[in-house]
């Protein structure tokens, strides 16, 4: 059990900061803490007192000529910022591995991928398309947080391989994050 009440805990998801500016407090519901995230999506961070880390964030999307399209390299710059908030709570709570890591991508409505074009600064070309529903990735085991790049490249690379591609664009070839 994890004590939701202690300060180290609710500054850690107080912490819990996904490239946006502003940090709102967490408030106490029935399954822990839970901490808006900045924005008006809705999307949320959640300590369980059972130690479960939920996050849930919405891809902004882009409407161009009937199609909405979503940028997949999004999704590694989330869960890498993800996994690295966990390893600052865990420490806190304190919590030691093995860790589960999976995630879920949902979508209501057909979504196409945009990359970003090879060699032009700022440039995006479109991609391939997933239908809609819901798509559960494995579940990964990690012995720690420590090692993030080893942790997420799994996920990330199936989220790409959703959409057409081999991999994340943001791994070397050694899978060394190379964004």
């Amino acid at each position: 059990m994890v004590d939701v009440r202690k300060p180290e805990v609710i500054q850690a998801i107080s912490r819990f900061n996904l490239g946006h500016g502003n940090v709102l407090q967490p408030t106490y519901n029935f399954n822990g803490l839970q901490r808006k995230i900045v924005g008006n999506d809705d999307s949320f961070v959640q300590l369980h007192r059972d130690g479960m880390i939920i996050l849930n964030k919405r891809l902004a999307t882009v409407h161009e000529g009937g199609r909405v399209y979503v940028r997949p390299t999004a999704i590694d710059i989330i869960v890498r910022a993800f996994v690295r908030h966990c390893s600052e709570v865990y420490s806190t709570v304190p919590i030691s591995g093995p860790f589960l890591l999976t995630m879920l991508l949902r979508t209501v409505s057909e979504k196409w991928s945009l990359y970003p074009t090879p060699g032009i600064p700022g440039a995006e070309e479109p991609g391939g398309m997933i239908a809609p529903g819901s798509y559960p990735f494995p579940v990964l085991q990690a012995d720690n947080f420590l090692d993030v790049d080893r942790v997420i490249r799994p996920l990330c690379d199936q989220a790409h391989q959703m959409f057409g591609r081999n991999s994340s664009p943001y791994f070397n070839a050694d899978g060394v994050w190379n964004r």
